[in-house]
């Protein structure tokens, strides 16, 4: 669906990482980067405080504790250094930013449907809740990762710390399941893809009839990509809430579908 920054450690902690020039540096600094004052108080000033910071502290240490994860993270630095001749430097974190994320968008595809939905209902939130501009911007992939964490987190921080708990629960299992070596992402046949879209389509149609601009929206619609581009934020809206009321196995199809897009 989109790129939600998931590895916070990297970002908050960059000055510390920015100091190794290992493998085995970069693994025992991540593992224990839940401690460092620095990320802590970065937690704090994107608005985590009382139970919700403790569950972000305890995620991280999670995170980086987590044999499996860990053992996949050394190999993407492995394959990182080697790519930009043992120099950590901005290009390094680039990649092992882009490493990372790949791996977690295939390990969500490997989650069951029920936690596939839960981040989908998340995410999904978070989208409803952006402001068009911001929102375009994310979906077309020129709004800054620092400002999408930014605003992610002012979304997170308005939920429960339990929502909070178990949002990180699975992303820190599709994590996992994405590092493991061989890990392929599960993709839509031709017929899934069709079960999809004769389920979502149809209450696509009446969403955009229900819309004050629904003549701009058919017409954009019938131009195909190019004219969804213009309204993509409003096109993601709604095709993700009818994605969200599917129910069943095609519902199940349908979050998998439209978190791959």
């Amino acid at each position: 669906m989109f790129r939600i920054i998931a590895f916070v450690a990297l970002l908050c902690a960059a000055t510390t990482l920015a100091q190794a020039q290992s493998t085995p540096d970069f693994t025992q600094t991540l593992r224990s980067i839940h401690l460092d004052p620095g990320f802590r108080q970065g937690l704090r000033e994107r608005g985590y405080t009382g139970k919700k910071f403790e569950v972000m502290v305890d995620h991280t240490r999670l995170l980086y504790a987590d044999r499996a994860i860990m053992t996949g993270i050394a190999r993407k630095i492995d394959e990182g250094l080697r790519a930009s001749g043992n120099r950590p430097n901005r290009a390094f974190f680039a990649r092992l930013d882009q490493a990372l994320n790949v791996a977690y968008n295939t390990g969500l595809t490997r989650l069951s449907g029920a936690e596939r939905r839960r981040l989908f209902t998340t995410d999904f939130a978070y989208i409803n809740a952006l402001p068009s501009r911001e929102c375009t911007r994310l979906l077309t992939g020129r709004l800054p990762p620092e400002r999408a964490a930014e605003l992610f987190d002012k979304f997170m921080v308005q939920l429960s710390a339990a929502q909070i708990a178990e949002y990180h629960r699975v992303l820190r299992k599709a994590t996992r399941l994405g590092l493991a070596r061989g890990a392929t992402p599960r993709s839509l046949s031709a017929a899934e893809v069709r079960r999809v879209e004769e389920a979502v389509f149809p209450t696509v149609d009446t969403l955009i009839g229900k819309q004050k601009n629904a003549k701009a929206l058919y017409k954009a619609w019938r131009d195909g990509p190019r004219g969804t581009q213009r309204y993509v934020c409003t096109f993601r809206k709604l095709f993700a809430a009818s994605a969200q009321g599917i129910q069943g196995s095609t519902g199940d199809l349908a979050v998998l579908w439209m978190m791959t897009q």
